[in-house]
């Protein structure tokens, strides 16, 4: 075929003798490599075909030394006939593990001639195992098969495979390679026999080891089957079947062995269906979806088996069909910042599972003015929606949504706007106190095709801005605290609103924030908020004020009336409390400075008494000093005094007449050796403060 040496200028071949003659370019000295290919007619599918192999002889040389190395491929059963082999030594292997498909099998060295070599050969039958893993989806409207064929071939390369499919499906069955290196270069198809068509597969090369096949068809299911709900239907089912290669006829036939044949079934169905299957074969079990080895566990039913054919009936009921909801917002959180002007500051976070894949319906407050929206770190696009009506206060948009995800994963949603929350006229939080109507982002229609689970607002105010109470539909986030610095507005709020952050996960861009915060939980869809606001210094003045008039007020009366008031307001307190308790609470933090007044002034006055001092002129004379009986006489006049200074006060004396009748003097001036003299000048507290602590102690003691 081809000569190659080096410095050659030409050759020539005598085919009569057979002499090949080479021509130089120059004389050369040392080593000269010259390369020869020839080839000649070689049966391989004959049985133990000896065949003589030709050699090369150099002529006019003094000495030769050689070495032979024999290449075959897998599919020969290469020997040496010993009969037939002379002048030859066996060699330790050298040179390429291979040629092409051939591999090397033999290598001989001689050093003389003559010598004889010849090689006896017989076609090796391929084996062949073959595992068909068949994935059956049944849908209310078609049932999908997938057959999955893994052949491991051994021995010997082929490039023919034959299988076997029902007549029905013939014509739509679609056959793939699962190996881009294993391509399909044809497809024959034969005539139907016994109800099956044969598919003969050939492959652009000879392939051994795995090879991975794919068939793929569609059963269309009967539109009176699936007219009515609960109606059964059945759908038969025959696995791919695999043939020998090679059919008995064929001209090119080789040995091939199919040594195993195995397969597995797994069901699967839509969710709005029942299934329930039998089958037909003679090894053929129902196996558990776990114990699949070449599929995955993730269907409804399962089969194994071990010959073929097989089939398979499965019959198939369908369910009612309840709509469900396109769209789910687990979580929304909302932060509006507002102040002493026309527009707030909104940032909407919404966690939502959608199946829409395209667009999604949000209704903004009328009047917004939008940033970029985005979903999750991606910025998107949004755009007015012209085919729909807004209510009122609200503007139709639609948010494009397009993402990578499945319609099963949740994803988030991050809005920025600023719009109007008064006509203009009159701005936000003027006067002492009202209600701010607050408009919230709407997410889809109100045709019940989205649901909200949870929403959580926070509202920013002005510092000198309370927002009080729990508004409609809404409830307050954050325990109360009191706070003496920050009258109706408890810390806790501002630790509600960080946390907002931990809830709903950190939208991307940044959102100013100012002012006192209050933060609202809702469970559901909410359009609007109107809290209560008051401002906070007018509150608290009015509140506080309010009770250290009354508490100067009811100084001059007894305990007992003192003790009366201030359990009924405890009472009344407790009452309102039960309609709404953080309101209650904030109007209570706003007493605080109040409480605190009252209380000092009614303990400094029990403290003090009514007389600062006690008069030289009203101190008894030594010859009167009370015995048991003059003291209970004392107090006596004592109380009359007081009675009578009472009515004075009662009468509207003046307040010079009411001091020198209220001052009562019931110590006495002890001299000598009395031991129940003391010093001079002893005040003891007023008559009506001991009978106090008299009856406080459980009476006077004897």
């Amino acid at each position: 075929d081809t000569v190659q040496a080096d410095g050659m200028s030409e050759f020539n071949v005598d085919k009569a003798s057979g002499k090949l003659t080479l021509a130089l370019t120059q004389k050369r000295l040392g080593a000269v490599t010259v390369n020869i290919t020839a080839h000649q007619k070689f049966d391989a599918a004959a049985e133990n075909l000896v065949t003589e192999i030709p050699g090369v002889t150099p002529l006019d040389v003094e000495r030769e030394a050689g070495r032979i190395i024999l290449f075959a491929p897998r599919f020969l059963d290469v020997s040496t006939p010993d009969e037939r082999v002379s002048g030859l030594f066996p060699a330790e292997s050298s040179g390429p593990g291979r040629i092409g498909r051939a591999v090397q099998v033999a290598s001989w060295k001689y050093t003389q001639r003559p010598f004889r070599l010849a090689v006896q050969t017989s076609p090796r039958p391929a084996q062949i195992a073959a595992v068909a893993a068949t994935t059956v989806g049944v849908e209310p409207d078609v049932t999908k098969v997938s057959s999955e064929i893994r052949f491991q071939i051994e021995n010997a390369g082929i490039d023919t495979f034959r299988l076997a499919v029902p007549e029905a499906v013939a014509d739509d069955v679609r056959f793939r390679s699962l190996n881009p290196q294993h391509v399909i270069q044809q497809r024959v198809k034969s005539d139907a026999v016994d109800g099956w068509v044969t598919w003969t597969l050939i492959l652009q090369d000879e392939v051994t080891g795995d090879v991975r096949l794919a068939a793929d068809w569609e059963l269309r299911a009967d539109g009176n089957a699936e007219a009515e709900a609960d109606a059964i239907r059945s759908v038969a089912l025959s696995p791919v079947r695999v043939l020998p290669p090679f059919a008995d006829d064929a001209a090119d036939k080789r040995k091939v062995t199919l040594t195993q044949t195995r397969g597995e079934v797994l069901l699967r169905r839509h969710e709005s269906l029942s299934i329930t299957a039998t089958g037909d074969g003679d090894t053929l079990e129902k196996i558990d979806v776990r114990e699949l080895e070449y599929l995955s566990p993730d269907g409804y039913l399962a089969f194994r088996y071990f010959s073929q054919p097989v089939s398979l009936t499965v019959s198939v009921r369908r369910h009612e069909i309840h709509e469900v909801v396109a769209t789910v917002v687990s979580r929304a959180a909302v932060e509006i910042v507002t102040d002493r002007q026309v527009l707030a500051h909104y940032r909407c976070r919404l966690l939502v599972t959608s199946s829409e894949r395209q667009r999604l319906r949000i209704d903004l407050p009328a009047g917004a003015d939008l940033q970029a929206p985005m979903i999750n770190s991606t910025r998107t696009t949004m755009e007015k929606a012209v085919d729909v009506t807004a209510a009122d206060g609200w503007d139709a948009y639609y948010l494009n949504i397009s993402r990578e995800g499945t319609s099963d994963e949740a994803f988030r949603i991050t809005l920025q706007f600023r719009c109007p929350i008064s006509d203009g006229i009159v701005y936000p939080y003027e006067g002492r106190g009202s209600r701010q109507t607050l408009r919230l982002p709407l997410i889809g229609d109100d045709a019940g095709g989205t649901v909200v689970q949870e929403t959580r607002l926070a509202v920013w105010s002005p510092k000198d801005i309370a927002l009080v109470g729990e508004p409609r539909g809404w409830s307050a986030e954050g325990a109360p605290v009191w706070s003496l610095q920050t009258p109706l507005v408890s810390p806790s709020s501002h630790q509600a609103a960080r946390e907002l952050d931990n809830w709903i996960g950190d939208g991307a861009g940044d959102f100013a924030k100012q002012g006192v915060v209050a933060v609202y939980r809702a469970i559901g869809r909410r359009e609007t908020i109107r809290p209560k606001w008051w401002n906070r210094p007018f509150l608290v003045l009015v509140i506080s004020g309010t009770l250290c008039v009354v508490g100067f007020i009811l100084r001059h009366t007894s305990w007992e009336n003192r003790l009366t008031l201030v359990i009924v307001s405890c009472l009344g307190t407790a009452l309102w409390s039960l309609h709404d308790s953080t309101e209650t609470y904030q109007y209570v933090t706003a007493a605080s400075y109040g409480l605190i007044a009252v209380a000092a002034l009614w303990i400094g006055g029990l403290l003090i008494g009514t007389s600062s001092a006690v008069r030289p002129g009203n101190l008894p004379s030594g010859d009167n000093r009370p015995g048991s009986s003059d003291k209970s006489a004392g107090r006596g006049a004592a109380t009359g005094k007081a009675g009578a200074a009472a009515s004075a006060f009662a009468a509207g004396e003046s307040s010079s007449a009411m001091s020198a009748g209220n001052a009562v003097v019931t110590g006495t001036v002890r001299r000598g050796d009395d031991p129940l003299s003391g010093p001079p000048g002893t005040v003891s507290p007023s008559p009506e403060v001991t009978r106090w602590m008299d009856d406080l102690m459980g009476g006077k003691q004897s």
